[in-house]
């Protein structure tokens, strides 16, 4: 911890030699997502998996779901760096403090060739970054593929983006990973990621995704199926949006998560097919006034043997812009669960919230 806090002391003392040099290319910033939360009701099951809201029935308190701490340097008009730091409730140390780590450190080669750019190091996944565009409420909510943790935000890898033809209409962005988010890579698996984003017309977007997760062998053992399987992992995603900005916003995505040969029943191995579909939308009252929506449907298993993990999410609030970087989110969140294979229902999970988005540089 005491490294940390002199890494922010040497970048404060860095930001004002910066600020003390106009002719300085170097930019500091930093922001939060923070929220006070209420689980107003909770089942007695502890044991499900991949839920948006955990914890037990009446916990509540103030916690910060991120902050970020940012430094952008532009080395020349060719080269430009990102570091930036990540501190979350749910990233602590072993002694139950807010856990810090590097979240971006990445080089940038603008124009390597005509309107693309070469990066290197950790770095965003294109996977969601429209979407979170469309639905405009990250502070209060990640997209669906983040929450449900079918794409990391990051990966330490090395990608190529860039505009396809003169106009800027179509982007594409492709990156090797070594898919382990921004933990230490332990094996020789990698993942490869395929963006194309299209702005027909103003206000109007569509892109479509997919990635390659390399696997090892998944190694069945029963006699009658005692072989090696291909456990590879596909994931294929289209979003359609149009917002039209401080008026109203409106989009879907959906995703399909294969695994290769990941169940294995009385007869067979299968594939495990996962599925979302988020529809999500905003109406401002004015330039400080929204209301916001979304719907979340998650079947982490389609296969109509497969039970007790199909999800769907509810999220309505409204938002106040103090100031272009102060918003101020009451909301609430339901989640609804399918019950389990012997009838047995599960009570929807309700938390009321009030977010905080606000920037400190």
């Amino acid at each position: 911890m005491k490294k940390i806090l002199l890494l922010f002391v040497l970048i404060s003392t860095l930001s004002n030699c910066i600020a003390q040099d106009s002719t300085s290319k170097g930019h500091i910033s930093g922001y939060t997502f923070s929220e006070y939360f209420y689980n107003a009701q909770r089942d007695t099951f502890t044991n499900l998996k991949n839920v948006a809201f955990g914890g037990p029935q009446g916990l509540n308190g103030f916690q910060f779901n991120r902050i970020y701490f940012t430094y952008d340097y532009d080395i020349s008009k060719k080269f430009s760096t990102r570091f930036r730091l990540e501190g979350a409730h749910d990233e602590t140390f072993k002694n139950g403090k807010i856990g810090v780590f590097i979240k971006d450190a990445y080089i940038e080669w603008k124009n390597i060739f005509k309107g693309s750019t070469l990066t290197f190091g950790i770095q965003p996944v294109a996977a969601f970054t429209i979407t979170e565009n469309i639905w405009s409420y990250r502070s209060v909510e990640r997209t669906i593929m983040d929450l449900r943790r079918i794409i990391d935000s990051r990966d330490f890898g090395l990608s190529l983006k860039g505009n396809i033809g003169e106009s800027g209409k179509t982007t594409y962005s492709v990156m090797l990973g070594n898919n382990s988010d921004v933990r230490v890579e332990e094996d020789k698996y990698k993942r490869v990621y395929g963006h194309l984003a299209f702005n027909p017309k103003e206000h109007f977007y569509l892109t479509l995704f997919a990635d390659y997760k390399a696997h090892p062998n998944k190694t069945v053992r029963p006699a009658h199926l005692d072989a090696n399987y291909n456990n590879d992992q596909f994931t294929y995603a289209a979003m359609i949006g149009y917002k039209v900005p401080n008026k109203f916003s409106i989009g879907v995505e959906s995703y399909i998560d294969i695994t290769k040969n990941d169940l294995l029943t009385e007869t067979e191995v299968d594939d495990k097919n996962g599925l979302g579909i988020s529809v999500f939308g905003s109406a401002y009252f004015t330039k400080e006034i929204s209301i916001f929506g979304r719907f979340d449907f998650f079947d982490d298993n389609i296969k109509s043997y497969a039970k007790e993990d199909s999800r769907n999410l509810y999220i309505f609030g409204l938002e106040y812009k103090a100031m272009n970087n102060i918003a101020i989110s009451p909301n609430i969140g339901i989640e609804t669960y399918e019950p389990f294979a012997n009838g047995t229902t599960i009570k929807p999970s309700i938390t009321p919230r009030l977010s905080l988005f606000y920037s400190f540089f």
